[in-house]
């Protein structure tokens, strides 16, 4: 497990400026928005680091959480569901 937030942060920064950065998620949360085919490679080949899934935000709980998130925005309005921190 990665214990720095500092590291965390400059992978997930790489992963967006690659252009790989959540590809579970929907562009309007900054995601790429791929099928469930697209996900299973992208999420095969980042299974091959130990901070490949971390990297793409793809590690529970965040993959989850962000069909929550999504699914709360549709419901109430994302105003109300935009996440504070990461």
């Amino acid at each position: 497990m990665v214990r720095s937030d500092e590291v965390r942060a400059r992978l997930q920064r790489a992963a967006k400026e690659a252009g790989v950065f959540a590809p579970h998620a929907s562009p309007t949360y900054g995601g790429r928005g791929l099928d469930m085919g697209g996900r299973a490679v992208v999420f095969e080949e980042a299974g091959y680091s130990l901070l490949g899934p971390l990297a793409l935000n793809i590690a529970a709980p965040d993959e989850g959480n962000m069909h929550m998130l999504e699914a709360a925005s549709a419901r109430w309005g994302a105003a109300r569901s935009a996440p504070a921190s990461r």
